[in-house]
């Protein structure tokens, strides 16, 4: 959705494959190695720890079920939620905005997973529209939400709206919801990024729908202990991410794939230990799985898209090095586990990757960034040659 006909990234809504590479007729297309898991390697090397501590997995699963949301405040946000989507279906239905018209409304992100943690009053609703999203249909769509909540139904709670670069913000004094809006893919060609919402914000509104329908086969597809404890596991690792600066630019869907992938993809197909789930996790981010030109992960609900395809080369970089960081802080023992999961009392409030830690006279120092503006840029092109 670049708005330029002819140059459109890869990836993109319309998903419009690119060129192949040319290579010269003496020269191969290079092979990517793939990434280095130490779970598909398990025969090779010997003492992987945490692989059977019933103790660390029943601390991850306690301090997941600490950071879930109150049932109070899940109602809250889940009626709100329903009168959104209620007062958007009537819009659909009925059709009362001039320049606005919905194709479809769906439940979206961690509140609809139940992935949410307890700093969290808020849910997504994804809507899909049949026109061009300007900042002036973002207020027409809020205000007439609203309207057909106070007309047609009986919630009572004071209701205000504020834009935002993703879509707008349906609030009351104890719950919010965002609407993220995104366009059909076939009209995208015709944005103006002076007058719409920006390309990139309407593309990741648009693969969240994919992503939560992804996330609900995979519910119907295991066992209830299963679903504990991958939603367990992202619970403790949303909690990572908000604790540690490094791993901030990870988003909800990274982490629910990354987290699902650690868990369930073990050896010739079997389920891992919750523990080894979580410490795999930080293993494949310091393994590089999201440095540029690595063999990446694709994502399940499309095969042109890249986990992580969002991200910055100074975001890869960071969050790489908090990978590594991470695993040799795992390799001091126990409590070296524990201060990432959150449940070390010496280790609350501070910051792994920014800050030095001693364990047991072993210093871990966080590593210093290796990308640097323009060290990506080629130094020389041969002419035939085409970069990858």
């Amino acid at each position: 959705m670049s708005g330029k006909r002819g140059r459109r990234h890869r990836g993109g809504i319309n998903k419009r494959k690119p060129p192949m590479p040319i290579y010269p007729a003496f020269a191969q297309a290079p092979i990517k190695p793939p990434f280095f898991d130490m779970v598909m390697l398990q025969d090779s090397f010997d003492g992987t720890k945490n692989n059977l501590d019933a103790a660390f997995e029943k601390e991850i699963i306690d301090k997941a079920k600490l950071l879930q949301p109150t049932a109070v405040v899940k109602a809250k946000v889940g009626e709100l939620t329903e009168h959104i989507i209620n007062a958007l279906n009537l819009e659909k239905e009925e059709k009362t905005l001039a320049d606005v018209v919905i194709n479809h409304v769906a439940k979206v992100g961690s509140f609809n997973t139940d992935t949410t943690l307890n700093t969290s009053a808020k849910s997504d609703i994804a809507l899909q529209l049949c026109t061009l999203p300007s900042f002036e249909t973002l207020s027409a769509i809020s205000k007439r939400v609203i309207e057909n909540i106070q007309q047609k139904s009986n919630f009572k709670d004071v209701i205000t709206a504020v834009n935002h670069d993703y879509g707008c913000c349906i609030m009351t004094p104890n719950a919010q919801a965002r609407i993220l809006v995104t366009i059909l893919p076939e009209i995208s060609e015709k944005l103006e990024p002076d007058l719409h919402l920006g390309e990139k914000k309407l593309m990741l509104n648009y693969f969240s729908i994919r992503h939560s329908e992804w996330f609900q086969e995979v519910i119907e597809s295991i066992d209830s202990f299963t679903l504990l404890e991958l939603r367990s596991l992202i619970r403790v690792l949303r909690h990572a991410k908000n604790r540690f600066m490094d791993l901030q630019s990870l988003s909800i869907w990274n982490i629910h794939f990354l987290a699902f992938y650690s868990l369930l993809n073990g050896p010739r197909g079997t389920k891992v230990n919750l523990g080894t789930a979580f410490r795999r996790f930080f293993e494949l981010l310091a393994a590089g799985i999201l440095l540029p030109k690595t063999r990446c992960m694709i994502d399940p609900t499309s095969k042109s898209m890249q986990i992580g395809w969002e991200l910055t080369n100074a975001q890869r970089d960071a969050l790489t090095m908090a990978g590594q960081t991470m695993v040799r802080i795992f390799a001091t023992g126990n409590d070296g586990y524990r201060a990432v999961l959150g449940t070390l009392a010496t280790c609350q409030g501070v910051d792994l990757t920014q800050q030095k830690s001693a364990w047991n006279g072993i210093v871990v120092e966080p590593l210093r960034d290796a990308f640097k503006e323009g060290c990506m840029d080629p130094y020389l092109i041969e002419p035939g040659f085409v970069e990858i």
